[in-house]
């Protein structure tokens, strides 16, 4: 993981603590929910969609 991976993942990380009224207690889930955002395993930025085709 680069430094500059690990500032966005940081960054991110601090985000979720925010929008969560800086509750403590769940820094580990904010961080691993921040570095699959940042590195791409997000399902909402993640999810492909396949085209059906007829038969």
């Amino acid at each position: 993981m680069s430094n500059q991976q690990k500032n966005k993942i940081e960054k991110k990380a601090y985000e979720l603590f925010m929008s969560r009224g800086c509750q403590h207690g769940n820094d580990l889930g904010d961080w691993l929910t921040a570095e699959k955002e940042v590195l791409g395993g997000s399902s909402s930025k993640s999810k492909t969609r396949t085209k059906r085709t007829k038969k």
